[in-house]
């Protein structure tokens, strides 16, 4: 259900092209970014039972639009590193 309502409230996720995002597919995290018109976003997936980190420095324009985790444990942002627990989706977008 939060998947979906994911969906719904960010028409990109659905709709855009996908590209794969070469400098965040790293270990078990699989990243995809997607572009429809003017909209971006970066989907994060951690396909791992353990909790992984990702390094966002590089991505300072971008800010956690949304998280999903399939065993409820939280995915968290502290400044640059992104912890995301296992089994657990993330959505990027560009700051405004």
């Amino acid at each position: 259900r939060q998947l979906i309502a994911l969906r719904r409230a960010l028409p990109v996720i659905s709709h855009g092209i996908p590209s794969t995002e070469t400098a965040l597919n790293t270990g078990c995290i699989s990243a995809v970014r997607k572009t429809w018109n003017d909209e971006s976003c970066i989907i994060l997936l951690n396909v791992d039972a353990d909790t992984n980190t990702v390094d966002l420095s590089s991505y300072a324009d971008w800010t956690l639009a949304a998280t999903v985790s399939a065993t409820g444990e939280p995915v968290a942002q502290e400044e640059s590193t992104l912890t995301m627990s296992g089994y657990s989706a993330a959505v990027l977008l560009p700051k405004a």
